[in-house]
């Protein structure tokens, strides 16, 4: 087992594995608030005007503004959304048709374009194309996502 770590206080993220020494990310909420800096990336405005983005399962362009313009002073919001609480969601997932899996590409076993409706049915049709893939007798335990114990607390 490895130790995965999320450190996050109101001035950074952290995120390593099993010590401080193999960290993985860490981001300070110094500068800007990450609107700002979405905008300065070209994260959003891909139109221009600093307040579109293009939606990958469509491509169409798509309006955006900045979610988090009506809270606190400046700083205050530097960290949004971080600054709120959150939940902690473990899960295995498979797919998506939102876009990030493009169709054509690593024989994936449904299509974007057939949305929700159809999707989890081509992916169960196609079983015995993908079934092989899979950990089976004695490894069987390495389909799963094995967790020895979560730890959570608030830093004061």
């Amino acid at each position: 087992f490895h130790e995965y770590v999320l450190e996050w206080t109101e001035e950074f993220v952290r995120i390593y594995v099993d010590t401080r020494l193999h960290t993985l990310l860490e981001y300070r909420f110094d500068d800007a608030p990450f609107w700002n800096k979405g905008k300065k990336a070209g994260i959003w405005g891909m139109d221009g005007s600093n307040t579109a983005f293009r939606d990958p399962s469509t491509g169409q362009l798509q309006g955006i503004k900045d979610p988090w313009g009506g809270g606190g002073t400046m700083r205050a919001k530097w960290n949004a959304p971080f600054d709120q609480d959150f939940y902690l969601i473990m899960n295995v997932a498979v797919g998506g048709t939102n876009g990030w899996f493009p169709d054509g590409q690593g024989d994936k076993p449904w299509l974007n374009g057939a949305g929700s409706q159809t999707a989890m049915r081509e992916f169960a049709d196609k079983k015995d194309e993908w079934y092989q893939s899979w950990p089976q007798g004695e490894e069987m335990d390495r389909r799963a996502m094995v967790v020895d114990w979560v730890k959570m607390w608030r830093h004061c």
